[in-house]
């Protein structure tokens, strides 16, 4: 008896073993998880979405320009309106 082997079954064990590396690894997931949404926060955080003062430099002139063009547009409607009521009063009175 002294020589004999004692079977112990140990399928319970790693059943149990298995299951807490498990839950362990979810744990770790959700970590890891927030650290790489914390740097995804932190990283939109930094970054500078100033534009080139090049750029709005060149965009305020064209719209200095476009305005120039509009104001000249309609002072020549403007001009011909007058133009035309002022040749209506002068026949009007003409006659």
């Amino acid at each position: 008896m002294l020589n004999q082997k004692i079977y112990i079954p140990l399928h319970g064990f790693n059943k149990q073993r298995l299951f807490y590396r498990f839950l362990k690894s979810k744990k770790m997931k959700k970590l890891v998880f927030m650290f790489v949404a914390m740097a995804a926060i932190s990283f939109a955080a930094c970054t500078e979405t100033k534009a080139p003062e090049a750029n709005v430099e060149e965009a305020v002139e064209a719209i200095a320009d476009s305005a120039a063009e509009a104001i000249d547009s309609i002072t020549e409607t403007a001009d011909s309106a007058i133009a035309e009521v002022v040749d209506s009063a002068a026949a009007a009175v003409a006659e």
